[in-house]
């Protein structure tokens, strides 16, 4: 491997609901690593953008659990995205 390249892994526990939808989301993706920079890189600029805007301001990112009724409109919003149709939905056996 070329010394200029740096590996890092991902792990997915399919008995969890969310890395499940996340891997069958994933599974169609010819190009994984491209997706994963994009979506990083995205988040970096996000992330930038609020900086900016509040200079003077000490920046905080609180991340609080979701309550049972908030992860259920975060799967109804996903679900209404273009590609996420109710048959790719993952179902439980």
């Amino acid at each position: 491997m070329p010394a200029n390249k740096v590996i890092k892994s991902v792990s997915f526990n399919t008995n969890k609901h969310a890395d499940a939808l996340i891997l069958k989301a994933i599974k169609r993706r010819k190009n994984f690593s491209g997706y994963v920079k994009k979506l990083i890189l995205a988040d970096i600029e996000g992330k930038t953008q609020k900086e900016t805007k509040h200079e003077d301001k000490e920046i905080t990112y609180e991340l609080k659990p979701l309550s049972t009724s908030e992860r259920l409109e975060v799967m109804k919003k996903e679900l209404k995205k273009p590609g996420n149709h109710p048959g790719n939905v993952f179902r439980p056996q």
